[in-house]
């Protein structure tokens, strides 16, 4: 029976756990001031437990800040998103929950690549992609392959992105995801379109049309596909195919609240208006876009090459006072970006700094635990030998065929006699023939079959064998 206060604390996660799927459900809803909120809410909840020592409340308060730095990300808090992966970390590696590292590493990615960090962010997918390959996160493997495509692409490494895009539609159609299915052929159109090719862009902008006709697909995405769309009809000279997708893509973006994405058709659109001369309404059709990144609010790179734009249109009618302003608009949003850059820049080398330095202390602590194994594997051999009643036979004389009756391989028997010899991992790699990681394959397996869980009970266990079968003679 449970105490007091064990009933509190039990009611206390409970109720934080409510408001952190609260916070959840806001944020995907696109309401991310209101999900930080219930996330604020949460965590309050959670920091005295956690201080208390209650059991998995540290795990919990752990998820509860990485949603909430999912969150600070999608509202343009990079500064604040940056450092709650970085408190988050530690945590989950320290719990070893490969599905939580999976979404620290894709949020460490996304803020890496909109800093332009490209290297940093590629790293970091790549560790998401090998966290989400151990604990089997299908979707999560996905949607990290798709964001190393989106880095790829930015580099324009267009094999890269192309190879990067297909794992993840693969991942995407495995899980049935066929809203990310439908993205992920939106960007190999975009790889397509990027290369040169533009026909083959139109090629896979009709599949994912078919994607989108059949399944219910997120409006977002689709606005998406037609804004590659219309830029496709655009190189391919037919402005009135492209005008009809951007206006499509408006449409539907600012009906699901995806006022960024509507931003993004309106500059699309108004670029194709400048090029043909329609000055007043590129002109016009900037400004709407400009109200559309007030009401999101969020600043980004955009409100910058709209206000440029705006300008521009401005001074080709001859309408200095405007275009005086939106060049003086246009200024302002580049120095405030530029220093928002710089603030998250300088979290980003310390926290590149602190990852680093925990991945070093890491791989000490791992080669000191093999080390001592393998003293400790010599140290159990020789023991054996000591403590047996009969003269044992040395396991320096007997060959691999002597531990067959074990029900091993040939190849594991000789890597369970040299285990027993004392050797490491990497000496056993030489002496063998194959590679590191196929000597750890090998060891797991001998050991389920063996039912043992360290090295040292490994070599006690060959030694043992040899001892009982052979210690009245030699073979």
């Amino acid at each position: 029976m449970r105490s007091a206060p064990e009933d509190a604390a039990r009611r206390g996660t409970t109720g934080a756990i409510l408001r952190m799927l609260e916070g959840q459900k806001l944020r995907r809803a696109g309401a991310h001031r209101e999900a930080t909120s219930a996330f604020n809410a949460a965590e309050k909840i959670l920091r005295p437990l956690a201080r208390r020592g209650v059991t998995e409340t540290a795990w919990v308060l752990a998820w509860c800040r990485l949603w909430r730095a999912h969150a600070d990300y999608s509202r343009g808090a990079f500064a604040e998103a940056l450092q709650r992966y970085g408190d988050v970390l530690p945590v989950m590696s320290a719990c070893g929950d490969d599905r939580g590292l999976v979404a620290v590493f894709r949020g460490l990615g996304n803020v890496s690549k909109y800093l332009g960090l490209y290297a940093d962010a590629a790293e970091h997918y790549e560790r998401s992609v090998q966290h989400a390959k151990a604990s089997r996160d299908h979707i999560g493997r996905a949607m990290a392959e798709h964001n190393l495509g989106n880095v790829m692409l930015a580099l324009e490494d267009f094999p890269g992105a192309e190879a990067a895009y297909r794992r993840a539609a693969v991942g995407f159609a495995r899980t049935k995801r066929r809203d990310l299915l439908q993205h992920a052929w939106v960007n190999l159109a975009e790889v397509a379109r990027a290369a040169g090719d533009s026909r083959e862009a139109l090629r896979r902008l009709a599949r994912a049309e078919q994607i989108s006709r059949e399944s219910r697909i997120n409006a977002g995405f689709e606005a998406e596909r037609l804004i590659a769309l219309g830029t496709c009809q655009r190189e391919l000279g037919r402005p009135s195919a492209a005008r009809a997708a951007f206006d499509r893509a408006v449409e539907l973006a600012t009906g699901a609240r995806e006022l960024h994405i509507a931003a993004l058709a309106h500059r699309a659109l108004a670029e194709m208006l400048l090029a043909s001369g329609s000055v007043d309404e590129a002109r016009t059709t900037t400004l709407a876009a400009l109200k559309l990144c007030a009401a999101s609010g969020i600043s980004t790179e955009l409100c910058g090459d709209l206000h440029e734009m705006t300008a521009l249109a401005a001074r080709r009618l001859a309408d200095w006072p405007m275009a005086a302003l939106h060049f003086e608009q246009a200024l302002q949003e580049r120095k405030r970006l530029s220093a928002h850059l710089a603030k998250v820049g300088a979290k980003t080398i310390t926290l590149t700094h602190d990852l680093n330095r925990v991945r070093y202390d890491a791989e000490l602590a791992r080669m000191e635990n093999t080390r001592l194994e393998e003293a400790l594997a010599r140290v159990a051999t020789r023991l054996h030998a000591l403590e047996s009643d009969e003269p044992a036979i040395s396991i320096e004389e007997v060959t691999p065929e002597s531990l067959a009756p074990l029900g091993l391989s040939p190849r594991e028997c000789e890597v369970l006699l040299w285990v027993a010899r004392g050797k490491t991992n990497a000496e056993i790699a030489i002496i063998v023939g194959c590679g590191g990681e196929t000597i750890k394959t090998h060891l797991k397996r001998i050991s389920k079959r063996l039912n043992v869980t360290n090295r040292a009970a490994l070599a006690s266990r060959a030694a043992g064998f040899v001892s009982s079968s052979f210690g009245g003679g030699r073979r």
